[in-house]
C-alpha cells in the first residue's frame, strides 16, 4: 500500500510538474512577444513623431520667412508713393495685391511709429488702434505680438513686423496679420504630410516666455495663456533637447514629446502624441494573444488532469480495496462499544479491544475460533457475570438461547460495577453480531433523578410523593398497622423573618438530622413543604409506647440550635394518628394527623395531640369557620362596636375603644374566637386594617358632627405588630380620615410581648410611639409578662383587667394587685384604665385610689357606631349644663 501510494505521488508530481513547465513557457512567450511588440511600436512611433516635428517645424520656418521676406520688400514697393495719406488707392492696391498672394497672411498693416496704421490690406483694420505687445526683433530682426483678438471676425491673431523705412523722413513698421486657426492648419497638414496614418499629433507654439500661441487641437481657452512651469516648451528643450522623449503631464497621462526651436529664436514648437492612443492597437493584440495562450493553457490542464485521471484509475480498485479494510479496521478499534461477531457456527470471527476491555476477566478466550458456549462458560466460572448464579449450566444455557435469537437488548452489570447494554442480531449467513454499551452514566443518571423526585432537597428526607407511596403500600398488606406523626415547627415563619432565609433553612437541616437520629431504618421520613414533617411508624400504634416516642423525638429536636452567633430554641406541634385504628386508607390518615396537628396548635403550640373522633367536628366546624370568616371580610359584613372611656377626676369621655363584632346565620361569633382563627388563617392583618378603618371612619363622622370623641383605641394583633409597612400604613389610613396621630391609640395584650419575634415587636412599638400614637397595655397582671417591659416599651397607659375590679369590694388578693398596679402605673408615669367598671361601688374605690380613667357598663355598654354618637352628644350636653348650674352658684 505504501509503495502504491509512493508510485502514484511520484507519478502526480512528474505529470504536474510538466504541466507547470509548459504554461510557464508558453506565458513566457507571451510576455516576450507583447514586451518586444511594445518596443517596436514605441520606436516607430517616436521616429514618426520625430519626422512629424521636423517636417511641421519646416512647414512653419518656410510660412515665416516667407513673411519676412514680404515684410523685407515691402518698403522698395511702396517707397514711390509712402507720402500720400493713408486712404491713397495705389498704396491700398499694393498692400492688397501683396496680401493676396500669400496664403498664410490675412493682412498688412504699414504702422507709424506710435503704432498707428496708416494702410491696411483689409478696410476694417485702418478703423483700429491695436496696442501691440511686441517681443523679439534685437538687431532688427522680426518682431511678434499676439495672439491677440481681431475685433471685427472675433479670431485670434498673431502680428509679425519689421522695422522698415518708407521715406528718409518717415519710419514705421511693416506688419502682416496672421490668423491663429491658419497656423493649425498649417500643423494638420504638416503633420499628415511627414506620416500618413500616425494620427494628428498635438502641437503647440510658445514663446521663449511660455505663451500659447497656437495650439492643435485649437483650444479658445488655452490660446494667450502661460503653459504651467513644468510643461513648458523652453523647459523641455532645456531638459531634453530637441529629440523626442516621454513626459507625464499634470492630469497624469504619458505622452511622447518633441520640441524643436523655430529660425526665429522667440518661438517654439512642440509636438506630441498620446502613448495611450499609441498604444491602443498593441492592447488589443494582447489581448488576442493572452486569450489565445490561456485557451491552450486550458487545453494542456485539461491533458493533464485526463492523464492523472487515467494514471489514478489504474491503481483506485486496490486503493479502495486497502482503504476499505484498514477503515474498517480502525473503526472497530475507535468504537466507543463494544463489538463482537461470530460465524454461523457461533465461532468468534473478531471483537474490539473495546469489548476485551469490558470483559476482561473473559479476555484470556478471546481468541478467533473460540466457541461462544466456552467463552461463556470460561466467564462464568472467574465471575465474569455477576448475575450468573451458582448454576453456571443453567446460565450458559440461557445465554445460549438468548444469543441464537433475536431478542431485544438486556442490561448486564459486571463484576467493577459498569452497566452494559447487550445487543445481538444474526447476520444473513447465520452468524451474529453484538454490540456492548456502557450504560454506568446513564444508570447513575436515572439513579441520581431517582433520588431527587424521592428527595427533598434541602434536607435530604422523601417527599410527600413517597410518603403517599408508603402509606398505599401500607394499606394494600394485610394486617399491617403504623402510625403517622405529622409535626411542624412552631412561629418558623418570625424565624425566617427576624434571621433570614439562610438561617431557616440551616434549623430546617438540623431538625431532618435529629429526627433521623431518633427513628429506626424501616421508618419512613419525609418534608411535606416549609416546616411540616411527617414520620410513618410501621408497628407502632399502642398510645403509651407512641406517647414515648413522641416524648422523646420532642426532647431532642427541641435542644439549642447554633446559627452562627444566634442560638434558637425550635419547639414543635405535633399530631399524630394510627391506622387502622383512626383512619383505614393513605388520604383518611393523613387527614387524621393533619386535625391532630390543628388541635395542638388550638391548644397553645408546644405539645402533641393524638387524634380524637369527638374533637374531629369541632375542628371541622373551626375550618368551616374559618371559609365563613373569609368570605365575611370579602363581603365587609364585620363591623365595630365603641366602648366610651370617662376620666374619673372630671367625669369627660377621653376617648373610645373599639371592638370587633361578627355575626353568622345571625349568631354572634366571639372575638376570642374568629380574631385567633384569623390569625392562624393568615388574615390577621386585612381583618386589623379594615377594624382600623372602620373606627377612624366613625372618629372622624364624630368630629364632623362637631362632638370631641378623645382617642379612638383599637386592637393590634401579632401580625399586624410583625408587618413592615405597619408604620406607613398607619401614617396613611389617618391621612386618609384627616385625623392627626394624637388621635389614635394602639392596645396590645401581654401575649404579644411574649412573641418569639418580641425584638421586632419592640422595634414596631418604638416606631409607633415616635409618630405620636398612644400605645395601651391589656390584660396586664393575667399573663407572664414581666415589669421590666413597662421599663423597656413605651407605654402611655396600663389597662387593669376586669377580673381584679370585680375583686375591689370584697378586697381579696385581686382588690390588692389592683391598687398595686394603680401605685406602680403613678410612679411610672403611665395613665391607668380600669376595664369591666360595672357598679359604683367599684367607681368610687377607683377614684379614691387614683386611678385616671374607667371602663365598663356603668359608663355604658358597647354601642354601634351611630348609637355611640348619639351617647356622646347627650353626655357632652349634660356636661355643659352641669358646668353652667356649678358657675351660676359659684
Amino acid at each position: 500500500m505504501k509503495r502504491l501510494r509512493l508510485l502514484l505521488r511520484n507519478a502526480y508530481a512528474a505529470v504536474t510538474a510538466g504541466v507547470l513547465i509548459l504554461l510557464a513557457a508558453i506565458w513566457g512567450l507571451v510576455w516576450f512577444a507583447t514586451e518586444r511588440a511594445r518596443s517596436d511600436v514605441l520606436a516607430a512611433t517616436t521616429a514618426q513623431l520625430d519626422q512629424m516635428a521636423g517636417a511641421i517645424t519646416v512647414s512653419l520656418n518656410r510660412s515665416l520667412i516667407e513673411t519676412d521676406n514680404l515684410l523685407a520688400n515691402l518698403p522698395n514697393l511702396v517707397r514711390n508713393v509712402a507720402g500720400a495719406s493713408a486712404g491713397d488707392r495705389a498704396l491700398v492696391q499694393i498692400l492688397r495685391d501683396l496680401n493676396g498672394s500669400s496664403l498664410f497672411v490675412r493682412d498688412l498693416l504699414l504702422l507709424d511709429a506710435d503704432g498707428r496704421p496708416f494702410a491696411t490690406a483689409l478696410p476694417t483694420s485702418r478703423r483700429r488702434t491695436v496696442d501691440f505687445d511686441w517681443f523679439g526683433g534685437e538687431m532688427g530682426g522680426l518682431r511678434f505680438a499676439g495672439p491677440i483678438r481681431n475685433p471685427s471676425t472675433q479670431e485670434w491673431s498673431l502680428y509679425i513686423a519689421r522695422e522698415v523705412e518708407f521715406s528718409p523722413a518717415r519710419r514705421g513698421l511693416a506688419a502682416a496679420e496672421i490668423a491663429v486657426g491658419t497656423l493649425a492648419s498649417l500643423f494638420e497638414m504638416g503633420g499628415r504630410t511627414a506620416s500618413a496614418g500616425s494620427g494628428v499629433p498635438e502641437v503647440r507654439v510658445e514663446s521663449a516666455e511660455g505663451r500659447i500661441l497656437a495650439a492643435l487641437p485649437h483650444d479658445e481657452s488655452r490660446i494667450g495663456a502661460s503653459a504651467p512651469s513644468d510643461e513648458r516648451l523652453a523647459v523641455q528643450l532645456s531638459r531634453h533637447g530637441s529629440g523626442v522623449s516621454l513626459r507625464t503631464s499634470s492630469g497624469g497621462g504619458e505622452f511622447l514629446s518633441a520640441v524643436r526651436p523655430s529660425v526665429y529664436p522667440h518661438l517654439l514648437i512642440g509636438t506630441s502624441l498620446d502613448l495611450d492612443k499609441t498604444l491602443r492597437v498593441w492592447r488589443s493584440d494582447r489581448r488576442s494573444m493572452a486569450a489565445g495562450a490561456a485557451a491552450f493553457s486550458v487545453l494542456v490542464v485539461f491533458s493533464g488532469l485526463l492523464l492523472l485521471k487515467w494514471m489514478a484509475s489504474r491503481t483506485a480498485a486496490e486503493r479502495e480495496r486497502q482503504h476499505g479494510r484498514a477503515m474498517l479496521e480502525n473503526a472497530l478499534e475507535s468504537m466507543s462499544d463494544g463489538f463482537v461477531m461470530f460465524d454461523k457456527d457461533d465461532r468468534l470471527v473478531v471483537c474490539n479491544s473495546r469489548y476485551r476491555d469490558m470483559y476482561q476477566i473473559s479476555a484470556p478466550f478471546l481468541v478467533p475460533g473460540a466457541r461462544f458456549e466456552e467463552i461463556m462458560r470460561q466467564g462464568a466460572l472467574l465471575g465474569q457475570y455477576p448475575q450468573c448464579g451458582a448454576d453456571i449450566d443453567g446460565f450458559v444455557a440461557e445465554m445460549m438461547a438468548w444469543h441464537r435469537g433475536n431478542h431485544t437488548p438486556m442490561e448486564r452489570l459486571l463484576p467493577d460495577g459498569r452497566w452494559l447494554l447487550v445487543t445481538e442480531r444474526r447476520t444473513p449467513d447465520g452468524g451474529t453480531v453484538g454490540i456492548r454499551t456502557d450504560i454506568s452514566a446513564l444508570k447513575a443518571a436515572e439513579a441520581k433523578a431517582r433520588r431527587r423526585a424521592e428527595e427533598d432537597p434541602l434536607t435530604g428526607l422523601s417527599n410527600r410523593g413517597v410518603l403517599r407511596t408508603s402509606l398505599q403500600a401500607l394499606a394494600g398488606a394485610a394486617g399491617a398497622r403504623a402510625s403517622l406523626v405529622l409535626f411542624d415547627l412552631d412561629h418558623f415563619k418570625a424565624i425566617n423573618d427576624s434571621y433570614g432565609h439562610p438561617v431557616g433553612d440551616q434549623l430546617l437541616c438540623q431538625v431532618a438530622e435529629r429526627l433521623r437520629s431518633v427513628t429506626r431504618p424501616g421508618d419512613t421520613l419525609a418534608r411535606l413543604g416549609g416546616d411540616e414533617y411527617a414520620v410513618l411508624i410501621p408497628n407502632l400504634v399502642e398510645p403509651t409506647q407512641l406517647a414515648e416516642f413522641l416524648g422523646c423525638m420532642k426532647d431532642v429536636i427541641e435542644k439549642p440550635v447554633h446559627a452562627g452567633d444566634r442560638t434558637i430554641r425550635p419547639s414543635l406541634s405535633i399530631g399524630a394518628a394510627r391506622f387502622p385504628e383512626d383512619a383505614g386508607n393513605p388520604e383518611s390518615l393523613m387527614q387524621a394527623a393533619d386535625l391532630a396537628l390543628y388541635e395542638a396548635k388550638r391548644q397553645g403550640r408546644n405539645r402533641w395531640a393524638f387524634f380524637d373522633k369527638g374533637s374531629a367536628d369541632a375542628l371541622r366546624r373551626r375550618s368551616l369557620l374559618a371559609e365563613q370568616l373569609k368570605v365575611a371580610l370579602s363581603e365587609d359584613s364585620i363591623e365595630i362596636v365603641l366602648q366610651p372611656k370617662l376620666r374619673l377626676s372630671d367625669r369627660q369621655v377621653v376617648g373610645f375603644e373599639a371592638l370587633a363584632r361578627w355575626r353568622e346565620d345571625g349568631v354572634l361569633v366571639p372575638p376570642s374566637e374568629f380574631i385567633p382563627l384569623a390569625e392562624e388563617q393568615g388574615i390577621g392583618l386585612q381583618l386589623g386594617l379594615t377594624l382600623l378603618r372602620k373606627a377612624l371612619c366613625a372618629q372622624r363622622a364624630m368630629l364632623d358632627a362637631g362632638l370631641e370623641p378623645g382617642r379612638m383605641a383599637v386592637n393590634f394583633t401579632t401580625s399586624q405588630l410583625l408587618d413592615g409597612d405597619l408604620v406607613a400604613t398607619l401614617a396613611t389610613e389617618l391621612l386618609r380620615a384627616g385625623l392627626t396621630t394624637q388621635r389614635l391609640e394602639v392596645e396590645i395584650t401581654e401575649t404579644v410581648l411574649l412573641d418569639r419575634s418580641a425584638d421586632v415587636v419592640n422595634a414596631a412599638l418604638h416606631a409607633i410611639a415616635k409618630l405620636g400614637i398612644g400605645i395601651a397595655l391589656d390584660d396586664f397582671g393575667t399573663g407572664y409578662a414581666s415589669l421590666c417591659h413597662l421599663a423597656k416599651l413605651p407605654v402611655s397607659q396600663l389597662k387593669i383587667d376586669r377580673s381584679f375590679v370585680t375583686e375591689l369590694v370584697e378586697g381579696g388578693r385581686g382588690a390588692a394587685i389592683a391598687r398595686s398596679m394603680i401605685a406602680l402605673a403613678r410612679g411610672l408615669g403611665i395613665e391607668t384604665v380600669a376595664e369591666g367598671v360595672e357598679t359604683a361601688d367599684q367607681y368610687e374605690i377607683l377614684a379614691n385610689e387614683g386611678c385616671d380613667v374607667v371602663q365598663g357598663y356603668l359608663i355604658s355598654r358597647p354601642l354601634s357606631v351611630e348609637m355611640a354618637t348619639a351617647w356622646l352628644r347627650q353626655h357632652q350636653r349634660q356636661s355643659q349644663v352641669s358646668h353652667l348650674s356649678i358657675s351660676v352658684l359659684r
